[in-house]
């Protein structure tokens, strides 16, 4: 763990799978991600999207489709927990003609992206100081130990809670 060297940036491969022309993988340091997120989901990803979410350890479950807009205004109020939460994974994605383009936060709080338009990823990387760089270690390659936010820092007492309260809302609004 001395020998770590977690630093900001992006790394930005192309792809040989069909579905999508570019995969990155991004370090944000812990206040830029929700702006991050939410200009790279409005920058990447079409008009209408799908809201995954999901603990640590299990598969992130789809909870509901809607604008794009209107999904991030729906986690807008919870943007800190999901920033900060190390138990919660999240994102958005989306299926247009283009292929497939999907923005995630892991529960180490790095990105996953894949993408089609490499122009706008890199421009919404370069508006928040995230730089690219040819290579990086990202946290969950190390042993960790991860611990939940204080309840003075949530706004449900438990994750599940949390993600039914998404589900109704996106239901609402779909």
């Amino acid at each position: 763990i001395q020998s770590a060297e977690i630093a900001p940036g992006f790394v930005l491969r192309e792809s040989s799978d069909p579905s999508f022309a570019f995969y990155a993988e991004a370090n944000v340091d812990a206040p830029k991600i929700w702006g991050a997120f939410r200009d790279l989901s409005r920058g990447l990803l079409g008009s209408s999207a799908t809201l995954l979410i999901g603990e640590i350890d299990e598969n992130p479950i789809p909870l509901g489709a809607a604008q794009t807009g209107i999904i991030l205004g729906l986690l807008e109020p919870y943007a800190y927990q999901l920033a900060h939460d190390g138990l919660i994974q999240f994102g958005l994605g989306a299926r247009t003609d283009r292929g497939i383009t999907e923005v995630f936060v892991t529960p180490t709080k790095h990105f996953k992206v894949w993408l089609n338009d490499e122009k706008e990823f890199e421009s919404v990387m370069q508006a928040h100081a995230i730089e690219r760089a040819e290579s990086l270690q990202f946290i969950d390659e190390y042993p960790r130990t991860t611990t939940p936010l204080s309840p003075e820092q949530t706004s449900f007492a438990d994750h599940a809670s949390l993600f039914e309260h998404l589900r109704t809302k996106l239901k609402g609004n779909s």
